[in-house]
């Protein structure tokens, strides 16, 4: 099984590949895949709590948090 925070880096990974590819992604766009991609229902009460929040270190840093509790 996929640790959360190895999760989030391959998607900073992924991120970081599109750019190089001329694909930029933005912030918000990037917030929206790393909450759509968490597990369900196991982190839909994490994932309701951070909505409106736009800046994806906040949001990593947040579920990096949830995960090593």
């Amino acid at each position: 099984m996929e640790t959360s925070p190895g999760h989030i880096a391959e998607l900073q990974r992924l991120r970081e590949a599109c750019g190089g590819l001329g694909m930029m992604v933005s912030d918000s766009h990037f917030t929206g895949i790393i909450m759509l991609s968490m597990p369900t229902p196991s982190w839909d009460p994490v994932i309701t709590t951070l909505g409106g929040v736009l800046d994806p270190k906040v949001i990593i840093l947040h579920l990096n948090t949830e995960w090593s509790q």
